[in-house]
Parts: C-alpha cells; sequence; structure tokens
C-alpha cells in the first residue's frame, strides 16, 4: 500500500555532492511517499537502501538494521498475530531518484489493554533492545511527520506504541518537536534509565568512582586467586580469527548454567540459536562482533558478547562458569573490560541493555541512558484515550493503595 503525502522539501546539501553543468551543487526537490510492506519478499528486497539508510540514520540501532531485524522476522514469521509491517518513508527527488529516509517496523495488536481499540506498536524481537526508527540524517523531522500523517490517515489503528525508544537525543527531540503543535495527541506513559558507560580521563579514576575502595581490593585479591591456580589472561576475538569458534564457546558456556537449566539461554530453543548464530557471525563479518573472555588453562570462566553502533556498542550477553562462582568471573571481567576500553582505540559509550535495577550494570557502569514509551493517538477514539491516560493512571495508582 502506497500513500503519496504531497509534501515538498528540499533535500540538504551533501558536504560534497555532485555538481551539475554550471558547477554548482544540486538540490532536488522531493515528494514524500509512504509504502507498506508485510510479505518477507518485498521486505528483503529492500535491503540495499535500507542499508544505506541504517549508514546515514540520525541515530544508530543495529537491531533494526537489515542483517540483524530480518533474521528476526524469519523467526517470528511463523506467528500470525505477531506478523511485521514495515512502513517506509521514501523521499521522490524531481529527477527520479528515490531515496529511503525512514524505516518503522510495526507489529498489529486488534485491542489496547481489553479495549476495543487497534494498536500499532514498534516490532520487537525478545532480545531486541532498543526501538528506535531509523530516520536520515537531514530528513529526521520529514520522515516523521510522513509517518505519523500516514498513521493519523491510513493506517486503520487507534493508538501507536512506540516502546524502548530514547529519551534523549535527536529522535526524541524530533518527536517532541513534532507534538509541541499537537500536545493533545501524545503522552508519555513510561521513562526509566539503564545503565551506559563512557570513559573517564582515566581507567584508575573510574574505577575508584564506580566501586568503593575495599570491594575494589576484594575483585583485585579474587583475581589473584585465580591467577594462583594458573595461567589468567584475557582474550577478545581477533580480526584473524574465526568468529563461529568463539559464538559456539558463548553458547555452551551459557547452556550450562543457570540460563540453561531455566529454557532460557540462547541453545535452548533450535530457533534462537540458529538467530543468535546468524547475526553473530553477519556481525563478525562486518567487523562488528566484540567478544571478549577470562580463561583460566584456557578454560573460559566468562564471556561477553556485544554489537559495535557508530561510535559505541551494546552489551549484548554475558555468561560465566558457575564452578568458579565464588570468584566473580563475569564481574571481573566486566572490570578488566572497563580498564580496556579507556585504551586505543577507545569505545564512546556501551550500552548496558540491562533491566533498569540490574545489580552489577547500575554497580559498576556510572552513566545512565534514559528510555521511554509514548502512546500517540492515531484515529478515531484514539485522541480521546489519551487525553485521558493521565487521569487513568492516578486513579489505578489510587487504587491500588485503596485498603
Amino acid at each position: 500500500m502506497t500513500a503519496d503525502l504531497g509534501i515538498a522539501l528540499r533535500e540538504p546539501r551533501p558536504a560534497r555532492g555532485p555538481l551539475d553543468e554550471a558547477g554548482t551543487e544540486r538540490q532536488d526537490q522531493a515528494r514524500l511517499r509512504v509504502t507498506v510492506l508485510r510479505s518477507a519478499r518485498e521486505i528483503e528486497a529492500q535491503s540495499a537502501d535500507w542499508e544505506d539508510l541504517a549508514a546515514h540514520a540520525v541515530e544508530p540501532n543495529p537491531f533494526y538494521e537489515p542483517w540483524m531485524l530480518l533474521p528476526a522476522l524469519e523467526a517470528a514469521g511463523a506467528d500470525p498475530e505477531k506478523a511485521p509491517e514495515l512502513v517506509l518513508v521514501h523521499a521522490e527527488g524531481r529527477t527520479g531518484r528515490s531515496r529511503l529516509v525512514g524505516l518503522f517496523p510495526l507489529e498489529r495488536r486488534p485491542r489496547y489493554r481489553g479495549l476495543p481499540l487497534g494498536e500499532l506498536r514498534l516490532w520487537r524481537h525478545e532480545l531486541c533492545f532498543l526501538c528506535t526508527p531509523l530516520l536520515r540524517s537531514g530528513f529526521e523531522r520529514e520522515a516523521l511527520e510522513a509517518f505519523l500523517g500516514w498513521l493519523a490517515r491510513d493506517s486503520g489503528a487507534s493508538l501507536l506504541r512506540l516502546h524502548y525508544v530514547p529519551g534523549e537525543g535527536l529522535f526524541h527531540r524530533a518527536l517532541l518537536r513534532h507534538f509541541e503543535r499537537h500536545p493533545q495527541l501524545m503522552h508519555f506513559t513510561e521513562r526509566y534509565t539503564r545503565a551506559l558507560f563512557r570513559p573517564r580521563r582515566s581507567a584508575e579514576g573510574y574505577l575508584r568512582a564506580a566501586v568503593r575502595g575495599r570491594r575494589l581490593k576484594e575483585f583485585r585479591r579474587l583475581a589473584r586467586r585465580l591467577a594462583d591456580q594458573g595461567r589468567l589472561e584475557y582474550r577478545q576475538l581477533g580480526r584473524s580469527e574465526h568468529a563461529a569458534d568463539w559464538i559456539g564457546a558463548f553458547l555452551a558456556l551459557e547452556a550450562r548454567g543457570w540460563k540453561g537449566r531455566a529454557g532460557t539461554a540462547l541453545a535452548s530453543t533450535n530457533a534462537n540459536r540458529a538467530w543468535f548464530e546468524r547475526i553473530a557471525l553477519e556481525a563478525g563479518r562486518r567487523g562488528r562482533l566484540l567478544i571478549h573472555g577470562l580463561y583460566l588453562n584456557g578454560r573460559a570462566l566468562a564471556l561477553s558478547c556485544k554489537i559495535r553502533a557508530g561510535d559505541g556498542a551494546y552489551a549484548f550477553k554475558i555468561a560465566y562458569d558457575e564452578d568458579y562462582e565464588q570468584y566473580s568471573p563475569g564481574l571481573l571481567l566486566e572490570l578488566e573490560q572497563i580498564v580496556r576500553m579507556h585504551g586505543s582505540p577507545r569505545i564512546g559509550w556501551l550500552d548496558s541493555c540491562a533491566v533498569p535495577e540490574h545489580f552489577m550494570a547500575n554497580r559498576l557502569w556510572l552513566d545512565r541512558r534514559a528510555l521511554e514509551t509514548v502512546t500517540v493517538a492515531a484515529g478515531g477514539a484514539g485522541a480521546l484515550l489519551v487525553m485521558l491516560l493521565p487521569l487513568l493512571r492516578w486513579a489505578r495508582r489510587r487504587l491500588a493503595r485503596a485498603p
């Protein structure tokens, strides 16, 4: 389904754009076109333009890049209730050139908390820790307005739920600017923070700020006790190494622990194992897979897996050997990584992807990243419900406190 919104805009001037015959940079007039894709074949056919959009997105989100999202969509394809809809926004220039400027993966829910109101929400795999839509830098305002215009006119939904989106940064500001003109159509349903790492001037200064003196001495003592048992070393996936060996070791280590016993390890289901192997191998091929480990006599005591994005990374998974639990190998690995992330090349930031109350992440990582859930009125009774949401939340709190 395609909707031509008839919004004219001027494409931003590139820093080193192509020159026309007069020797000046071209500026094409563009119109925005919204397309909704539902079949896997149609969605996969957009991969090339999608890759270009991700590379020039105003905020990076690896979870919504094609190499990571397409396998997740395929894994969920068997569940008709979670069938994805990919909403694309194209800017079409006067010369006929089309450029993808916005991408919104959505899923449709027939009811909103028991009410007969259709709801759209950003599509999320169970291991997707960020749902920021991809917006091309320089087009974020136009792409967002085109999408929300389609939502109000053609989506057939009453509400849109934007969850796991950043509560700060360029996407957040674009959202605020849009709703400054339409304040009655949105409500911040939830807002929280999760641990974030940013390097300080020195690793020693960071550790002193994050860990009290006694505790830091205790962790160093645990490391010495491990070293007394043999060769204790820190390793990381190198560029010339096969990522498959590290990925297999990580899956095996996680499956041997409590997650394996609870059935929540990645290797506990064939679907999750195949999905992780596929996206991790592709991240390795792109040079964006970071795997670090703490080893004793060649045995992995702890392994962590991260995905690079822009000048930062997302802490995707960590596993440790429970036979050495008394030495806190996972925590020792995190401390060693803090030291090394102050070296070269530096990582500008590291998102923990942890729950807000995560004990270890909140203990070691000094910064925080704000995330939020925003409910947007799409049409019909949605606007009325959004205006009533603050009152409904107040009423629930009063009822919860009532004897």
